[in-house]
């Protein structure tokens, strides 16, 4: 769009294509992230190496490493992860750990 095209047109308009610009369309990054997701997701669930039950790890959102779909920082991802993990250790020894710190 050009300078005499944004200078002719009514300011209501010119208000809606700022809302339209900054709050509604999505970024570049999250699109490029959830195509991503999503590429990876099918390619997974192809292979017929899947079963059923596990069709969940594979949702698309799984596979937000960066964090730009979930909206988590870094050391939020990271905290989760590590949290994944203590709890699939913990699950091959059947502990489970209750909220006062007793196993």
């Amino acid at each position: 769009m050009g300078y005499d095209e944004i200078m002719s047109m009514p300011f209501l308009l010119f208000q809606y294509l700022m809302v339209l610009d900054q709050l509604i369309e999505p970024s570049g990054a999250y699109i490029e992230q959830m195509r991503h997701a999503q590429t990876l997701s099918a390619i997974y669930l192809s292979t017929g190496n899947v079963k059923k039950s596990d069709f969940d790890k594979f949702a698309p959102m799984n596979f937000d490493y960066i964090g730009v779909l979930s909206g988590k920082t870094q050391e939020e991802l990271l905290q989760d992860r590590k949290k994944e993990n203590y709890n699939k250790i913990m699950s091959l020894f059947d502990i489970k750990d209750n909220n006062d710190g007793k196993q």
